[in-house]
């Protein structure tokens, strides 16, 4: 099976209480609406992963919950204390690396990593919203499967989706 890593960023928090750490920011009432729609659209695709890493704020966590909690299949998930406010490098070591677990990988992360991420595979990519996605696929599936080292140069991979709330139709 072809490997796919998936890059999602959490969705929208609230900024109501001003004492609140960033860390600890909870998602409002339009991110709370938008992820079951997103994982929707994952599922609808074939895109539900086989594991989760996520970021331990509160908002990449209940990002992560409603996902979970919209799919029919059981999801592995993993949170990471190393992938809040990671680097594009610390994602995409992240996702590679659970690759020998399973070949399909969401990490659930933040701005602005998830965004030079992106930037890695299109050029034109100014921004990446809350709740979405970026679908990668490696270009040439190991054919050794003998061989542990998946593939994990930026080279091997390819964008094929990248969608937003705001892309899907109205509900």
């Amino acid at each position: 099976m072809t490997a796919q890593l998936m890059f999602m960023r959490h969705a929208k928090s609230s900024w109501a209480e001003a004492g609140l750490s960033d860390f600890d920011r909870p998602l409002n009432e339009r991110g709370r609406r938008d992820v079951p729609r997103m994982a929707a659209w994952l599922q609808l695709h074939r895109f539900v992963p086989q594991l989760v890493l996520c970021s331990t704020a509160l908002r990449t966590r209940e990002t992560t919950e409603l996902l979970c909690q919209s799919w029919t299949q059981p999801v592995e998930v993993d949170y990471r204390s190393d992938l809040y406010h990671a680097t594009a490098g610390q994602y995409w070591s992240a996702a590679t690396d659970a690759l020998d677990r399973c070949r399909k990988v969401l990490v659930v992360g933040h701005n602005p990593g998830m965004q030079q991420l992106l930037v890695k595979f299109n050029r034109q990519a100014d921004h990446f919203p809350t709740a979405a996605v970026a679908i990668l696929t490696e270009l040439e599936p190991t054919s050794n499967l003998g061989d542990l080292s998946p593939p994990s140069h930026f080279t091997d991979w390819k964008l094929m989706e990248f969608m937003a709330p705001k892309q899907l139709p109205a509900h």
